[in-house]
């Protein structure tokens, strides 16, 4: 969808396309996940997957601007991984060109990192593979079929050619690192080793299957009862719990004029779901950050109103969904902040048991 040619028509559907799209969350990230190979990672070692959903990003920021060619760049990039995203502009300059696209092509994206590995998943319109084929060929990879699909390939694994890095390639970018590239009808898939490539080629079990992180895009849909726009989402699976929790999902969404983020937890198991809520929300009022100066609790450093239920499927998950009104549009701070909690120890702070 090109936002800046068809304006008028945007504005008056926004409030009609956000429930659509909101309702459809959970399937959506769960058909990219499910293209994500479940064995490309190392199940007993802490693994991130990502999700975004740029055009999302772009109806949110639109809602703040009067300007959809600032909302189409801006809120691609708020729907984008944040190493693609924070060099999107200069992306733009030159990626057409080289690739056959930019970002702004781009309808969903997904990505799963570890320690030594990395794939990334685009989602286009389905006549991508005419267009990226013949890019690759002429910048030097060499084309080979592995299970029936056509990949292209350029140096050894892992393998960085800084001499030849461009910033516009966003296959490898200025670290030139040119990797393996897989195309399937209107999915490309990059990463700069052979084994993730071909367990996505071979179309193995799906990232979607984990059950934790099932349990987590299972929430996905519940805030504002399926009123709120999903941007972006982010799962950090950790087995040895150095987080405080086997799992944790952090989430950017929209509804209307508000942002909203969510911290899902996956229960951990010396808690039982009435008494983590409970406690989780008497912390988030009374306990001080570990990550901030001062003395500033949760509720102070986040603002905005806070919700907190517990989902009690088969995995139990502590929802908590803090919403707040849209400043420009191009960030969600609390989301940022959800995140950094996670990253940052927060969490484990969080979940503490109350001190006697």
């Amino acid at each position: 969808m090109q936002l800046f040619k068809v304006l008028p028509a945007v504005v008056l559907l926004l409030s009609c396309v956000q429930p659509a799209l909101a309702q459809d969350g959970a399937s959506a990230v769960t058909e990219m996940f499910s293209s994500i190979p479940l064995d490309a990672v190392e199940p007993d070692r802490l693994f991130e997957v990502q999700y975004g959903n740029p055009e999302s990003g772009a109806l949110a920021l639109l809602s703040a601007t009067d300007d959809p060619k600032a909302a189409r760049l801006y809120g691609t990039g708020r729907g984008l991984p944040p190493e693609i995203a924070e060099l999107l502009l200069m992306q733009m300059k030159g990626a057409k060109a080289l690739v056959g696209f930019d970002m702004t092509d781009i309808r969903e994206s997904a990505a799963v990192t570890q320690q030594g590995l990395l794939i990334t998943l685009y989602r286009f319109d389905p006549d991508i593979r005419d267009v990226v084929g013949p890019a690759l060929d002429s910048l030097g990879y060499d084309r080979d079929d592995r299970s029936g699909m056509p990949i292209w390939a350029r140096g050894a694994d892992f393998a960085f050619d800084l001499a030849n890095g461009n910033v516009a390639n966003p296959f490898g970018g200025r670290l030139g690192r040119w990797g393996r590239v897989a195309v399937d009808r209107n999915v490309v898939a990059w990463s700069p080793a052979w084994a993730p490539i071909e367990a996505f080629a071979a179309g193995r079990t799906g990232m979607a299957l984990h059950p934790q992180i099932a349990a987590l895009i299972d929430v996905l849909d519940k805030p504002l009862e399926g009123n709120g726009v999903l941007i972006g989402a982010r799962f950090m699976i950790d087995p040895n719990l150095r987080t405080g929790s086997p799992a944790v999902m952090t989430a950017d969404m929209a509804s209307g004029g508000d942002d909203m983020a969510l911290l899902a937890v996956v229960m951990p198991p010396e808690h039982t779901a009435g008494d983590l809520s409970e406690l989780v929300e008497w912390n988030w009022h009374n306990v001080p950050m570990r990550s901030v100066k001062g003395p500033d609790t949760f509720a102070d450093h986040f603002g905005g109103a806070v919700e907190f239920s517990v989902i009690a499927n088969s995995i139990p998950v502590l929802l908590i969904q803090i919403t707040s009104q849209r400043e420009d549009g191009v960030v969600n701070s609390s989301f940022m902040r959800a995140h950094n909690l996670v990253q940052m120890g927060d969490l484990e702070i969080l979940l503490a048991p109350r001190e006697p």
